[in-house]
Formats: structure tokens, C-alpha cells, sequence
């Protein structure tokens, strides 16, 4: 069973892997933690609540049921609008407004 601080690896790997940072020590900055931290996680040691604070505020795509419990997916999909639906309405409603244009024209 991974625990946490392998999970919390996998993590930064990701990061890592999709361009998020640039390296491990990118990622400690990126939360403010001291060099070395990830370290010290390798080994199990240096990972406090304040640290999962942190780093659920700098990153919050982490889905922390994943990283505490295992379950679920390690990120979470961003909440918000679908945007390729909005652009699409977006130029439906501007095709609609062009053709009305076009009628007061010949007006």
C-alpha cells in the first residue's frame, strides 16, 4: 500500500511530466518549502499538515482523498464552464447578430 509521501511523489512527477515545474526543487519553491524537502519525504520524514495546507492552496487540482486515502484520482477536474460550449453559443449568438445586422442594412 503506498502511503502518503510516495503518493505526494507521484504527484510532483506529474508536475514535472505536464510542464507545471521545471524539477523537484521548482516545486519546492512553487510552495515555499526549504531545499531538500522532497528529501526528506523520499526517506518519510518532513511532510506536516502545514505542508498538505500549502500545497492544496498552490495546487489545487490534488485530490487530497486520493493523496491521504488512496482513493479516488489523483487530480480532480477544475470546476468551472465547459469553454468549448460557451465558444460555440458565443459564435451562434454572434452568426444571429450578423444577420440581423445584415437586415437593418438593407433597411
Amino acid at each position: 500500500m503506498e502511503i502518503v509521501s510516495e503518493r505526494l511523489m507521484t504527484f510532483v512527477d506529474y508536475l514535472i511530466d505536464s510542464g507545471r515545474v521545471k524539477n523537484g526543487f521548482a516545486f519546492e519553491q512553487a510552495c515555499g518549502f526549504y531545499r531538500g524537502f522532497l528529501t526528506n519525504l523520499k526517506r518519510g520524514t518532513g511532510l506536516t499538515d502545514s505542508h498538505m495546507v500549502k500545497i492544496s492552496e498552490i495546487f489545487p487540482e490534488l485530490d487530497f482523498d486520493w493523496l491521504i486515502k488512496g482513493e479516488s484520482s489523483m487530480t480532480r477536474k477544475a470546476p468551472g464552464v465547459d469553454y468549448k460550449k460557451a465558444y460555440e453559443a458565443s459564435m451562434e449568438q454572434i452568426t444571429a447578430l450578423n444577420e440581423i445586422i445584415k437586415e437593418l442594412e438593407k433597411e
